[in-house]
């Protein structure tokens, strides 16, 4: 799967991923840092937990705990831990 970072909540280090036709992934930061516009891709479709990610744009492998998945634009906010 390979989406691109769309929306980081910086205070709780949450971050949507749009994917390609499958809505949004969510995903949390475990340390490593991504901003807007990086191009990650990630072997399976809907992992769960922690797993790895490369970040092509930074050319760079990166930890991260996959949240949820096929998440729609309506639900991103609460899934951001916005709300």
């Amino acid at each position: 799967m390979q989406g691109q970072v769309v929306q980081i909540n910086q205070r709780c280090g949450m971050v949507a991923v749009l994917t390609d036709g499958d809505g949004y992934s969510v995903v949390e930061l475990t340390g490593d840092d991504l901003d807007v516009g990086d191009v990650l891709r990630w072997s399976s479709d809907h992992p769960l937990g922690f797993g790895k990610v490369n970040n092509l744009t930074r050319n760079a492998v990166i930890e991260v705990i996959f949240q949820n998945h096929c998440v729609s634009k309506e639900h991103l906010r609460q899934q951001l831990l916005y709300e």
